[in-house]
């Protein structure tokens, strides 16, 4: 052990003497040496949960928010997936004599086609300027 002197107000002394008593301890040194230990443990055990404590009041605050853009977002795939359907149909509708409705599942007209590759090579082009800044 190491012999130190340190300089305290008289309310951390009124503290330790309290905190001394309350545990039955022999001695200050020992209540010091206690409530040290007690806050490493504390500390040890907390340092963790910091990070769970704000992601559960982050998802508590926003969940249904997160939630809403979430079903707009799937209504809105919902609505291209027809808006692309319709078109399909319209392109074919243009050329042949079909009446129903063509599905891009049994027949991709070509301009259809192109736009997918088209689009295809613009995310791949923007996913690979994101990566390379």
């Amino acid at each position: 052990m190491i012999a130190k002197k340190f300089l305290l107000d008289q309310s951390h002394l009124d503290y330790l003497k309290h905190f001394q008593n309350l545990r039955n301890l022999s001695s200050t040194n020992q209540a010091i040496r206690t409530i040290i230990e007690q806050h490493q443990l504390y500390f040890s055990q907390t340092e963790g949960s910091v990070g769970k404590i704000i992601a559960a009041v982050l998802e508590e605050k926003y969940s249904e928010f997160l939630r809403s853009i979430r079903v707009s977002t799937q209504s809105t795939e919902r609505n291209s997936q027809i808006m692309l359907e319709l078109f399909n149909t319209l392109f074919i509708n243009q050329f042949t004599n079909i009446t129903h409705a063509t599905l891009t599942s049994f027949y991709e007209s070509e301009p259809i086609t192109e736009a997918r590759k088209a689009v295809q090579e613009n995310l791949e082009a923007e996913r690979q300027r994101k990566f390379s800044k």
